[in-house]
């Protein structure tokens, strides 16, 4: 690409649903351009976001992927092509089709990592061999890529509510990161008597999900108090919990 210009909108939903925040509103400081293509570099910075917020930095970056030729992961993890190439779309070693949603040109995560995925890089890079860039290709293809410091473990609640298809189900929402299965363990307890237990959700280990648990709403009735715990598949290992009280029960 020698030359490019074309204006890029970031649209505001009607009606608003979130509100677009500049890195320096999200990270409360006051750095320039060279300062953020720095923090971009070393690849260790990540932004939690909630869903009243989206980083106009990680947008643009996404954009510009599709100006270099990269497609969307989030169409081609829906099982078709989207704006993916059907012939050189990323595969897997055994020749499957490999998704990366937690790249840049992934679904916009509530954890974000400020930076680019090593299957972003790989991306431009192949793309940069293919047609004619000025680059030197060779030299860009043996550049080792700096270590990516991985994303702190997250857990958070996002949302309690009836079930809208079943209002005899309460769904809880959580949105985490992981790198190993786990399973979501749901305990209902009036005071320290135990009222209910749920059964285990399995989950994989995708990074950057959101899964929604259904509850029989009854069996909360007669109860003060919701543990939801994350343990190890492989081990039953406490991950992580949260005490979700009666008056949260939708």
């Amino acid at each position: 690409i020698k030359n490019y210009s074309r204006w890029l909108y970031l649209k505001q939903p009607d009606p608003p649903r979130f509100e677009w925040r500049s890195w320096r509103q999200h990270f409360k400081n006051n750095d320039d351009a060279g300062d953020m293509i720095a923090t971009m570099r070393r690849r260790k910075t990540y932004a939690i976001n909630d869903d009243a917020e989206r980083l106009t930095l990680r947008t643009i970056v996404h954009e510009m992927g599709h100006v270099w030729g990269l497609c969307d992961q989030y169409e081609y993890a829906g099982g078709g092509y989207g704006n993916c190439d059907r012939d050189r779309g990323a595969r897997s070693r055994d020749g499957r089709r490999a998704v990366f949603l937690d790249s840049m040109m992934g679904g916009e995560p509530w954890q974000s990592h400020m930076f680019l995925k090593d299957e972003d890089i790989r991306g431009i890079r192949r793309l940069a061999a293919r047609f004619p860039s000025g680059w030197d290709t060779d030299k860009m293809a043996s550049m080792p890529l700096l270590p990516a410091t991985p994303p702190p473990r997250m857990v958070k609640v996002k949302n309690i509510e009836k079930d809208p298809t079943n209002p005899s189900l309460a769904v809880i929402e959580l949105a985490l990161n992981q790198w190993e299965p786990v399973s979501i363990v749901a305990t209902a307890r009036e005071g320290n008597t135990v009222k209910a237990r749920f059964a285990a959700l399995e989950l994989d280990a995708l990074s950057y999900r959101s899964y929604r648990y259904r509850l029989s709403r009854s069996l909360l009735e007669n109860s003060d108090s919701l543990e939801i715990k994350l343990v190890k598949s492989s081990t039953n290992a406490p991950v992580w919990s949260e005490m979700i009280r009666k008056a949260q029960f939708p």
